[in-house]
């Protein structure tokens, strides 16, 4: 551990959303409920003002001291703080929602609140003043109702300084500028909206929606500043683009990926991502190559999934990973979780300078989450934990077996066929990279068309025996990216004399026992003796 500190006072805070300066300096969001809680010298706000407020914390980079903390809400006891952002110069930009009229404003966009509205702030790089803070929302609910309720969730700052700004919004006046859909066509919909470095208008804003309920909690940008949003939506008619991985709804509530150009003119693609269950976003990245990184929880047991590190859900409700290409394709999706029926993946990011690896990071009650070979903690220590996880989404990957793993009673003339994840280098497939014990006799074949090894048996295999198939690291596509980690299955063969006769049918196929001649006259004479054996009881049974 680096560092590790408390952070709070004598009543429930919390932390709601954190990021990291290039100098290591973290930046906490959260809720305040203690009228100690800690605040700096000369920072904005240090006067506690209802039984919640929000807080805006910037930890030094050795975690041993507060280069600045400051309050940050109204009266009315009705603020929440969802995320943080932070630009190259140490400004701070947080978002949230507000009941209180009274909530600090600085040069605002929208100076009105109607019910509940969003809100969009920016701080100094000192922690001690309002650049800009701004309302962002409308006042009237579909069905003409006023009183608004607009939640804004995330927020991502690019190098200018502009503000991309995501959330959910019930109001039909929700301002919009250059929208892509300019209508709100159910009583919530997700948005979209881009805010000058001054914080004085709105560059872009657009509803995403369609003929449900639809929630917008995650956005990214990419270096050429094409934007990226993750949703939930219980839509039929969630907008989609032409030729989009997935453009119908799975059933229930699914994910929705939504790319939009740089410049506003139009969508670079639009899809769902789901199955029959219940499917939730809870976050995404994107990295230098224009890779989107999505992940969350899903019920589904027919979630879609592509090169799966697990390829299966394993109990009620696992979490799922997601990786899609700039284009739109689905290039890497996997359950991720255990038997349990909550775990979830909350949060995702980008290992530096690793292609297409990420970080993960979770929760739930299940014992049997994956872990490494020497993980920190190897076991679950309480009713629900928190999981970690690094994971190579290009890397090569087992997806099948035959036999499967712990099988039992298999045949013993049965060939043993391996499915990998993508194409291998075929000269990486060796006595050493493959290997089976108790040892077997065989050759090795590929098909690059299914990417399925077979292990061709020179004869039969052992009655009543376990056997270990083990592949190495060894073994790597055809861009010499290794097998993720070294792999092993386990299954046990079928006893080879069973009443009916079986050693008959195994014979009868022509296959030559690897124990040698003698092996097969002493079980012909076995069975011929068992068959002698039938055939008396059976002439017995007449004669009564």
């Amino acid at each position: 551990m680096v560092y590790g500190t408390y952070l709070g006072g004598t009543n429930v805070d919390s932390v709601s959303g954190m990021a990291v300066d290039s100098n290591g300096a973290a930046y906490l969001i959260g809720l305040v409920g203690s009228t100690d809680f800690p605040t700096t010298a000369g920072a904005f706000d240090t006067t506690f003002s209802t039984t919640i407020d929000c807080y805006v914390t910037k930890l030094n980079a050795a975690g041993s001291g507060l280069d600045y903390s400051t309050l940050l809400g109204g009266d009315n006891n009705a603020e929440t703080c969802n995320n943080i952002a932070v630009d190259s110069s140490g400004n701070a930009y947080v978002v949230g929602s507000t009941f209180s009229s009274d909530f600090p404003l600085q040069n605002p966009i929208d100076s009105s609140l109607s019910g509940s509205n969003g809100f969009v702030t920016k701080l100094n790089s000192t922690g001690s003043a309002l650049e800009y803070s701004t309302f962002l929302g409308g006042s009237n609910i579909l069905g003409g109702f006023t009183g608004a309720l607009d939640f804004a969730f995330d927020i991502v700052v690019d190098s200018d300084g502009n503000a991309y700004v995501v959330g959910d919004t019930a109001a039909t006046d929700f301002p919009l500028a250059s929208p892509l859909q300019s209508t709100l066509n159910n009583s919530y919909a997700g948005f979209i909206t881009k805010i000058n470095p001054a914080g004085t208008s709105i560059l872009f804003s657009s509803y995403l929606d369609g003929n449900d309920t639809d929630f917008c909690r995650d956005v990214a940008i990419d270096s050429n500043r094409n934007i990226y949003v993750a949703c939930r939506t219980l839509s039929l008619d969630f907008h989609t683009t032409t030729g989009a991985f997935q453009t119908t709804n799975g059933g229930g509530q699914d994910v929705a990926i939504v790319a939009i150009r740089s410049d506003f003119s139009d969508y670079l693609f639009s899809t769902y991502l789901g199955g029959s269950g219940t499917d939730t976003a809870a976050d995404l990245e994107v990295d230098s190559n224009g890779n989107i990184f999505v992940v969350g929880s899903t019920t589904s047991s027919n979630f879609p999934t592509d090169r799966p590190y697990q390829s299966a859900i394993s109990g009620a409700q696992d979490g799922f990973i997601a990786q899609f290409t700039s284009t739109g394709d689905l290039d890497f999706s996997t359950y991720f979780g255990g038997s349990a029926s909550d775990e979830n993946i909350s949060g995702v990011a980008l290992a530096p300078n690793e292609d297409k690896v990420i970080w993960i990071g979770g929760s739930g009650s299940s014992t049997d989450v994956p872990t490494s070979s020497s993980p920190f903690q190897s076991s679950s220590s309480g009713s629900s934990d928190a999981f970690f996880a690094k994971i190579d989404t290009d890397s090569l990957r087992v997806t099948a077996t035959d036999p499967s793993s712990d099988e039992v009673q298999v045949s013993i003339d049965s060939n043993i066929r391996v499915t990998f994840s993508e194409t291998l280098d075929t000269s990486t497939l060796s006595g050493t990279t493959v290997s089976i014990s108790p040892t077997v006799n065989g050759t090795l074949s590929y098909n690059s068309s299914t990417n399925v090894v077979t292990f061709n048996l020179d004869g039969l295999l052992s009655p009543s025996t376990d056997y270990t198939i083990t592949l190495t690291t060894g073994i790597t596509n055809t861009t010499s990216n290794p097998l993720s980690a070294n792999y092993s299955f386990t299954f046990t063969t079928d006893p080879l004399l069973t009443e009916g006769g079986t050693a008959f049918c195994q014979l009868n196929k022509g296959v030559v026992n690897s124990h040698g001649f003698l092996e097969i006259i002493l079980v012909t004479l076995l069975g011929l003796l068992l068959y002698r054996m039938s055939s008396l009881r059976m002439q017995g049974s007449r004669n009564i």
